[in-house]
């Protein structure tokens, strides 16, 4: 009788602990996807986006940017001072990245986490170009879009760089490294689009 007693107290406590973690996976789950979805209703529908790109001006798009929490910057002279909307569209999407990147589920995240990793990609062909045409690297810097995945400091480092040699340097340890190297031979043959393309 006891040791049925002990079998029932250990199943029926096996069976909490199961179900306890298939909540919480479950909660994860559900949570990220409403998450999502929210993100998702604020995404300009594709007809809206064609009726957008037809307009005849730029303040016919203003409210739906506004209105998305994008608001566009104006310069000193009452103009829109484009390179400025531009960074704020970056930072807020860089910043819906990371919201999201947070709440994924951790067995899942290493995938999210490669899929907004373009903005990782964007940047590193921004100071390969940048090192390149010898530019400088405040100049380099101020080209640089937010990334979720990796920090600006990272990216200030790299481009602190003398060459796309000394790239390689800085990059040692990173998946990038090894597709950097065996692309500088083609580089010094055929130029930058052996590293960009």
């Amino acid at each position: 009788m006891n040791t049925l007693l002990i079998l029932l107290a250990g199943g029926g406590l096996a069976f909490l602990v199961w179900f306890g973690r298939w909540v919480g996976k479950t909660m994860a789950y559900a949570f990220c996807n409403a998450t999502v979805s929210a993100r998702e209703s604020k995404i300009i529908s594709g007809a809206r986006l064609a009726e957008l790109v037809d307009a005849p001006e730029f303040k016919a798009i203003l409210p739906d940017l506004e209105e998305r929490g994008l608001g566009v910057r104006t310069a000193a002279d009452g103009g829109i001072d484009w390179m400025e909307t531009e960074r704020t569209i970056h930072e807020s999407l860089c910043r819906e990245f990371s919201e999201i990147l947070e709440i994924v589920p951790g067995e899942v995240r290493p995938v999210v986490r490669r899929l907004v990793g373009y903005r990782e990609m964007i940047n590193l062909k921004i100071i390969v170009t940048g090192l390149h045409e010898g530019a400088r690297r405040d100049e380099i810097i101020s080209r640089l879009v937010p990334c979720p995945t990796e920090t600006q400091q990272r990216f200030e480092l790299l481009a602190s760089a003398q060459s796309v040699e000394g790239l390689l340097e800085f990059l040692k340890g990173s998946e990038y490294h090894g597709v950097l190297a065996g692309a500088i031979e083609d580089y010094r043959k055929l130029g930058l689009r052996a590293l960009i393309s």
